[in-house]
């Protein structure tokens, strides 16, 4: 086991005990392949799916980092930053804490630099989404939220355009696919022991939880989930160890 608390959601629960997905996560799971959401925070998903972001106070750079030369914009980096000040916020974190703050502004940049590391990464190695998978993708989104109305309300919300929509996810689909088959390969089935001990830590942590056997499946779902953000994760590390990356802020 990693050093992390084990979690579980309830809405994992629901879904392998009832064989349905709660309403909250239906736009999570019709859009986000897995890896890329919990590792590097997808920016389109993140703005497409987040029920809140907070307004960010203070003026950066409009250049706030550059990775092996691409510039990250302060946009892009503001956009990150909202949507993890409303992630910790709804776990409870006091953001007027300025350890805080500051512990999320890095995350926030790590995010986009991690992103552009992983775009890089797949591009360089060939990967390139198709017209007909972009296409895919965005019409499992419009289908989601019920028209193709609905959802152009909802991206111009977020304040995207059609352009940077399209961009976006044909880049986490190169990198999604890149991801799979070049870094989570091989991937071994966790074992029982793993699966004892991870439903046992979490029971010992507080979690009220059915009985082993009513959920096993969702916590091998979760121990296989949690193998292969550790493989992109190590992969990420290997790719900013050999990155000249500047930060501006």
């Amino acid at each position: 086991m990693d050093q992390k608390q084990s979690t579980i959601t309830d809405a994992e629960i629901v879904k392998h005990t009832t064989g349905t997905e709660p309403d909250n996560k239906k736009l999570l799971l019709a859009f986000v392949a897995g890896i890329l959401a919990a590792v590097v925070g997808w920016y389109v998903y993140g703005l497409i799916t987040a029920p809140q972001t907070l307004s960010v106070d203070g003026e950066y750079p409009a250049v706030v980092a550059t990775v092996d030369g691409e510039a990250i914009q302060s946009e892009r980096f503001t956009q990150s930053l909202e949507q993890s000040l409303a992630f910790a916020t709804s776990q409870g974190a006091d953001i007027t804490d300025e350890t805080v703050l500051a512990s999320v502004r890095s995350q926030a940049l790590d995010s986009v630099i991690n992103t552009r590391l992983l775009v890089q990464a797949a591009t360089a190695a060939g990967y390139e989404a198709t017209d007909e998978a972009v296409e895919a993708q965005i019409a499992n989104l419009i289908a989601q939220y019920g028209g193709e109305e609905a959802f152009n309300a909802q991206v111009q919300a977020a304040g995207l355009d059609p352009d940077t929509l399209r961009s976006d996810v044909a880049e986490q689909i190169t990198v999604d696919e890149y991801l799979r088959t070049e870094v989570v390969t091989e991937l071994e089935t966790p074992t029982e022991e793993e699966v004892i001990a991870f439903y046992e830590e979490l029971v010992a942590s507080g979690q009220e939880l059915p009985a082993l056997e009513e959920i096993r499946a969702a916590v091998t779902s979760q121990i296989a989930q949690d193998k292969e953000q550790a493989l992109v994760l190590a992969h990420i590390e290997t790719l900013r160890a050999s990155a000249d990356i500047e930060i501006a802020i």
